[in-house]
């Protein structure tokens, strides 16, 4: 009898709690192999400039349609220079675990492949939650995340929309790009991020609110990092 109550618990434990089970399913299936990212420093003639301070390269929000579904097109890319070691600016957005612990908007990062090795490929669960003055909204997805070490010795991490858990968004790319330069003969660590997403499921006063209030996200990402960093 004990014998079958164990059965039975363990059993019961395997189909609704077990963590890696989500794991399992998805490395069984393929991710799609398309990415939209940044890998290079936008030339600049001085880069004092970008010292301590998030700047925009190119903002871009806009309705438009695909297949005939509403999408709400949001893209953000930005850039910064930070006078920290480019190891431990990386070893941040490498580490899917923690990612809730560094970023704001983001409650909840898991790495769904955590026994492979760190350079490789991995999928990560995020939850985020965006608020701005009265709206407030929820985001559940999973990326493909694809990290790279350059032959220059810079570094990408991009990454791709592989599951929108709860059907919000029609894709999601990205990266962050970091490469060590010299200013007056010190080291510093250029930062890029690039974000390109398109929401199908929204509300008539979302567009209203990623205007106003969205274009602060990159920077509060930038001084995030900073501050987990230091």
């Amino acid at each position: 009898m004990k014998t079958i109550i164990i059965f039975l618990i363990i059993f019961l434990i395997s189909i609704t709690g077990n963590p890696g089970l989500y794991s399992v399913e998805i490395k069984s299936q393929l991710p799609s192999n398309i990415f939209k990212f940044q890998n290079e420093r936008v030339p600049l003639d001085c880069y004092n400039q970008l010292i301590n301070k998030p700047s925009a390269i190119k903002i871009r929000i806009f309705q438009n349609k695909i297949d005939d579904i509403p999408i709400l097109n949001v893209l953000f890319d930005f850039h910064v220079v930070y006078k920290l070691p480019i190891d431990q600016l990386f070893s941040k957005v490498l580490n899917l675990n923690e990612e809730q612990k560094v970023f704001p908007r983001i409650i909840y990062s898991k790495d769904l492949n955590p026994e492979d090795g760190l350079w490789k490929p991995h999928f990560q669960e995020i939850k985020t939650q965006f608020t701005f003055s009265f709206y407030k909204e929820n985001f559940n997805y999973i990326f493909y995340k694809i990290p790279i070490q350059n032959s220059d010795g810079s570094f990408l991490i991009k990454w791709n929309l592989y599951d929108s858990v709860d059907e919000k968004f029609l894709y999601n790319y990205g990266s962050w790009y970091m490469e060590e330069i010299i200013i007056d003969n010190q080291k510093y660590t250029y930062i890029r991020n690039y974000i390109n997403y398109g929401m199908k499921k929204y509300h008539f006063y979302t567009e209203l609110a990623t205007n106003i209030g969205g274009a602060n996200e990159p920077i509060s990402f930038f001084n995030a990092l900073k501050k987990a960093t230091q």
